[in-house]
């Protein structure tokens, strides 16, 4: 069902309920749901419904209602040029809303006495309540609100001729509008046409206004279809095509005839369309209607353009002195309009909005200084246990020495043995030779007596020292034993330490990674402003906490930055160096307000030697990094890299966009680096991969070699077409399987980022 048939069965289903005998409060909601209906195409209906709801709000004492009815009375008059009644009707509205205490409607209302300012020239004023309007917005999360609030400061910097400016608050407001399916999208495509329109591209200010109108004609929305005819006239005016220019003008008065109100900007544009086709006579009347109707409704910004044109035309008629007198008004008018008072009020109104977001930042900046204090505590701790390992170490080799000793002094045990061993046997030897020739050498027996006797004199002397230094020996041994047992228990008490520590330092590290974790941006981000499914990251720290992040931020405009870094080290000391990039980078983009890829890493760069005083000291450490800017209004990516390609598949075909050859910081002597800006086209479905070196540089597979970036681009090809969560569960069972098959450890962090961008092109 179209939101057009959609619309009109709720009518039917109001109406209905309307032919029931029920004077409640019900009734007085559907009196004003179809006043609100039909103020852009039946301004007759739509006041005869809210007269009926204020008779019965007054019955009832429904204030809400009754505020509700005399609010959209408000918005008839405006609409209608009677800016003095409609303000009138909005203060009364608005008295009934803040005694209600009712904040979405006293946002309605501030809101709307900046529309009266704006359409006076009052642009101070305007933006003043729109601001006011757009606090209480932003309290109550209403998207539907801050659109309609984007859209109007977008309104009051065009008036200012501060296109660029305007453009954004259109593509902002155009973007939840888009998203909540808001009729309000197509007032969003038609201003960004006027930028357009003001820019003097006047084929893309045609192809909004177009598509604005093919969205209001199907919605049968009159008082939009009126606008934006006339402004695709404009269009063929401003190309001197003025018979394409008349069919779309009278288009739009006939139909502003039929809502009761004119619009001078109608009169105006076919005083331009006879002015080009050389009938003089009818472009004057037509010029001067268009000065009556804009100085009834006291819209200067009309009759200033007004005077604008009608000075051009006698100009171009030759008639001096008329061109003369209409240049001179316009220019006095539009000198009260951009008055640099105005200007100057403008931008302090918006500075003051802006201080609290400030604040916010500021708190983010002392928190990161309390995770960094942290991370200085964890590496004194990592510090004090290097030094306690040593210590054991020491305590280790002496105790090896001491059992080398031992096993010495067994040895020498040992050979005393068999020394007295042998000495029994020669003794016993020398006895059995003496019995032999006892007979035979009796003269002999005498000296072969003192011969024994003084050798077992000297035996006995021998087995008495050796018996002496055995027992020393012992004694010696049984000490050592002793004091190897005491080192023992010492070591066993320092390995209880150790273990404490070592359990202490695991729980702080890990709680490092909480809150590295917390730093990096959630999935729910990435859902965002990518879609639901459209994006993944597989990110796998080598040592709990990681040298490598990644990055994502929204700017206001509407387009995203990514990057994904690669930090020198890993571990703590990558962490380190992870919160120090972070940071910068939010200093550069949000701070300082500069968005160009290439720009932001020579910035960076710099600032890396700052941080680590890389020009005094022997500090070598930076980063690797890949940096995008994804513009989804131009569809296009701009990509700026140090050491870190890009890979990106269209039409089945993965392409590599080479990073420069340096990197970030580590250079003491080189101040200044310039990086290369790359533009990428995502008119056609785009899968985008961010990555640090640390996938393909991973170890392993029955080779024992390292993955290899011909390996990974294959499998990212291989893989592509299939959904998000399946892609990155692949290339996590892939690099497991890897390092598993060739029995090796992780090497270094991984990380890899992803986003698929064909959705991009049907939200224009």
């Amino acid at each position: 069902m179209t939101h057009l048939s959609a619309q009109t069965a709720k009518i039917d289903s109001v109406l209905q309920l309307l032919q029931k005998n029920t004077n409640d409060t019900n009734r007085v909601n559907n009196y004003n749901y179809l006043a609100n209906n039909y103020l852009a195409s039946d301004v007759k209906k739509a006041d005869e419904y809210l007269q009926k709801s204020i008779i019965l709000s007054k019955k009832l004492n429904y204030k809400r209602g009754e505020g509700v009815a005399i609010y959209r009375l408000g918005l008839i008059a405006w609409r209608q040029n009677n800016h003095q009644i409609a303000d009138s009707l909005y203060k009364i509205a608005l008295n009934i809303f803040e005694k209600q205490k009712l904040q979405a409607e006293v946002s309605d209302c501030f809101g709307s006495f900046g529309s009266i300012d704006l359409v006076k020239g009052n642009y101070v004023d305007a933006l003043n309540w729109y601001l006011k309007s757009m606090k209480i917005a932003e309290n109550l999360h209403d998207e539907s609100r801050l659109a309609v609030l984007y859209n109007n400061l977008g309104l009051v910097y065009k008036n200012q001729n501060n296109f660029d400016e305007a453009l954004v608050y259109y593509q902002k407001s155009y973007l939840i509008n888009e998203k909540t399916k808001n009729i309000l999208a197509t007032t969003n495509l038609n201003n960004i046409g006027l930028i357009y329109y003001e820019k003097k591209e006047f084929e893309k200010a045609l192809s909004y206004y177009q598509k604005a109108l093919e969205i209001n004609e199907k919605r049968n929305n009159l008082r939009s279809v009126a606008l934006n005819t006339n402004n695709i006239a404009n269009v063929y005016l401003a190309q001197k095509n003025a018979d394409k220019a008349l069919p779309y003008i009278r288009k739009s008065i006939v139909i502003n005839q039929q809502l009761n109100q004119k619009n001078p900007l109608n009169y105006s544009g076919l005083a331009k369309a006879y002015h080009l086709l050389n009938k003089s006579d009818s472009s004057l009347f037509y010029f001067h209607q268009a000065i009556k109707i804009s100085q009834v409704s006291k819209t200067k910004t009309l009759t200033q353009g007004i005077y604008r044109d009608l000075a051009e035309t006698h100009k171009q008629n030759k008639q001096w002195d008329s061109a003369l007198f209409y240049k001179e008004l316009q220019a006095n008018l539009k000198d009260s309009l951009l008055s640099e008072e105005s200007v100057r009020k403008i931008s302090g109104l918006q500075n003051t909005y802006e201080i609290a977001k400030r604040q916010a930042q500021i708190a983010l900046l002392e928190k990161d200084n309390e995770i960094s204090s942290l991370l200085l505590s964890k590496q004194t701790i990592l510090s004090q246990q290097n030094a306690t390992q040593l210590s054991l170490l020491t305590k280790e080799n002496e105790i090896k020495e001491i059992a080398l000793n031992r096993s010495k002094i067994l040895i020498e045990n040992q050979q005393i043995n068999k020394a007295i061993d042998k000495s029994r046997i020669d003794l016993l030897t020398k006895n059995e030779e003496l019995h032999k020739k006892e007979g035979e050498k009796q003269q002999l027996i005498q000296n072969i007596s003192y011969t024994v006797v003084l050798f077992i004199l000297i035996l006995l002397g021998v087995l008495s020292f050796s018996y002496y230094q055995k027992r020393k020996a012992n004694y010696l041994l049984t000490n050592q034993k002793q004091e190897i047992v005491n080192q023992a228990n010492d070591l066993q008490i320092a390995n209880n330490l150790i273990s404490q520590k070592n359990h202490n330092i695991t729980a702080s590290i890990n709680y490092a990674q909480r809150i590295q974790n917390a730093m990096l941006p959630l999935q729910e981000k990435f859902d965002e402003l990518f879609g639901i499914d459209n994006s993944f990251v597989l990110f796998k720290p080598k040592d709990i906490v990681s040298g490598d992040f990644y990055w994502l931020h929204e700017l206001d405009n509407g387009q995203i930055i990514l990057g994904v870094a690669d930090c020198t080290g890993h571990g703590v000391p990558g962490a380190f160096m992870s919160m120090i990039g972070n940071q910068l980078l939010f200093d550069i983009v949000e701070k300082q307000e500069i968005f160009d890829v290439a720009k932001i890493l020579e910035i960076l760069h710099k600032d890396i030697q700052r941080t680590l005083k890389q020009s005094t000291t022997n500090n070598h450490d930076g980063m690797d990094i890949a940096l995008c800017l994804i513009d989804k209004i131009a569809q296009k990516i701009e990509y700026a890299g140090a050491m870190n390609a890009i890979y990106y598949i269209q039409n089945h075909k993965l392409e590599e966009v080479k990073a420069d050859r340096v990197a970030i910081g580590g250079n003491q002597h080189e101040k200044t680096r310039s990086f290369t800006k790359h533009h990428i086209n995502i008119t056609e479905d785009t899968t985008l991969y961010l990555l640090t070196d640390g996938y393909k540089d991973q170890f392993g597979g029955h080779e024992k070699g390292k993955f290899m970036s011909k390996r990974l681009k294959e499998l990212l090809l291989q893989n592509h077409e299939q959904n998000m969560k399946s892609q990155q569960e692949i290339l996590d069972l892939t690099i497991e399987n890897w390092i598993k098959d060739g029995k090796r450890s992780q090497v270094d962090d991984i990380l890899v980022v992803s986003v698929r961008l064909g959705s991009f092109r049907n939200g224009l």
